[in-house]
This record gives structure tokens, sequence and C-alpha cells, in this order.
């Protein structure tokens, strides 16, 4: 007696009926393709004949400074906190009324710090503290004030003058511009002209000819540094601006 025959059915994988249908319903599978700046756009195949090249543009200047920022303060240490503060505020007192009698203008002296903290001497003995009431807690009050020096020879004097009446503190020497304008202006130009020479090399390499500006956009984060200087030499400050630039290409 012959065995009943069994009809084979072809099992097709989930996982390619699911590929199958995305394609009968979208057509094509959609593509992903990465681009870094700078870059080429080119004609695509749908027919969309709009090509474009973008760039960053690079500008670098550098220019003296004008201008001297300086902060200068007093540290008064002492076990009465009221004793300690009034001692430092003296003291700055003092200072800033110094700084003006050498023609440093009241409106360009300012607080800019005020700090208390306490340290406590725990070897101190315990018989000593009862007897004079010290705990061997030492207060430290700090006040500063900032300095704007207009006339960059004065900042030799300016620091001595605020040592010789007590300072003992100094956060060092910012050199600035007053006006950074004209420099920005100066540093974007240059960014423009690096840009357009990029956006010129890239078309050389890809057969293109750079036509008008589409787009352009500043890159935040830019600014100042200051570099080289000391005391006595501020030497000088660089201003980097960097412009996103986007151009029609043909």
């Amino acid at each position: 007696m012959k065995a009943p025959r069994t009809r084979k059915s072809a099992l097709i994988p989930l996982g390619i009926l699911l590929i199958g249908a995305l394609l009968i319903g979208q057509g094509a599978l959609p593509s992903v393709v990465a681009a870094a700046s700078p870059t080429v756009k080119a004609a695509d195949e749908t027919g969309d004949s709009s090509q474009t090249i973008t760039v960053v543009g690079k500008g670098v200047v550098t220019a003296k400074p004008d201008a001297a920022e300086v902060t200068v303060g007093v540290e008064a240490v002492d076990s009465q906190l009221d004793k300690a503060s009034d001692d430092s505020s003296t003291t700055l007192d003092d200072i800033v009324q110094a700084l003006m009698d050498t023609g440093i203008a009241e409106e360009d002296i300012r607080r800019s710090d005020f700090s208390i903290w306490c340290e406590t001497d725990w070897s101190s003995d315990e018989d000593d503290d009862e007897d004079n009431g010290d705990d061997g807690t030492r207060y430290h009050v700090t006040n500063s004030v900032l300095v704007t020096v207009h006339d960059l020879d004065q900042v030799t004097d300016v620091i001595r003058t605020a040592v010789g009446e007590g300072a003992n503190t100094m956060y060092g020497v910012n050199y600035k511009l007053e006006d950074m304008s004209a420099l920005e202006a100066e540093a974007r130009e240059d960014a423009v002209a690096d840009a357009r020479a990029k956006a010129k090399q890239l078309a050389d390499l890809t057969d293109l000819t750079v036509g008008k500006v589409l787009s352009v956009s500043e890159v935040i984060g830019e600014s100042e540094a200051y570099s080289g200087y000391n005391m006595t030499s501020p030497g000088a400050i660089e201003l980097s601006v960097s412009l996103q630039v986007t151009y029609a290409a043909e």
C-alpha cells in the first residue's frame, strides 16, 4: 500500500515579506549619505539642477590693546570677623583714594569681589582657649576692586600704588580694546575672502564655477584671545571670526 502524498509549501521568512512590502509600498529603500563641510552639492537623479558649494571662511586679525583692567584687593585675617572685615574695608578705601590721586577716575574703579572664609586651628590648647577666649578660628575677609586703566603707561604705577597702600592680592592684568567694532569688521572681510578662495578651489576640483552667495552666517563661539603680555608689555590682541558661506555653483 502506497503512503499518501503530502503537498510541500514554501515558507517565506517574515523579514523578507516585510522588506517586500516596503519596497512595493514606497518603490525603493531610501538611502542616507553623510556630508561634511566643506561640501559640493551636484544635480540629483530627480532632475533637480541646483548645485551649491558650502565652506567655512576664517579671518584672523591682530591689534595693540588700548586699555587694561587690573584687579587688586586686600585680605585681612583676625579671630574676630568684624575686625577682619573692618581692616579689609579700611585698607581698600585707602587704596581707592590713592588710585584716584594718581588720576584714575572714580567711575573706572568698581568693587569686584567680597569673600569670607574661616579656618580653625584644632591644635590650640583647650586651657589657653578658655583663658583668652580664642577658639582657634581665624576669619579671612577679602575685598577687591577692578580698575580700568585707559593709559597703558599707568599700569605699573597703578599696581605699585595699590601695593604701597596695603594691597596683598592681585588677579592679573587683562589687556583689551575698548572698541572692538573696527577689528571685527576687518576679521569678517578676511573671512569672506577666505571663504571665496576655498569655494573656488572646490569648484576647480569638481569642474564647477562659483556663483552668487546664497546664504552666510557667523559661527558662534569665536572670540578674541590675548597673548604675549606681562605687567609692562601688553603684546597683541588676536581676534578670529568664522563665517559659513553657501554659493550657487554652475
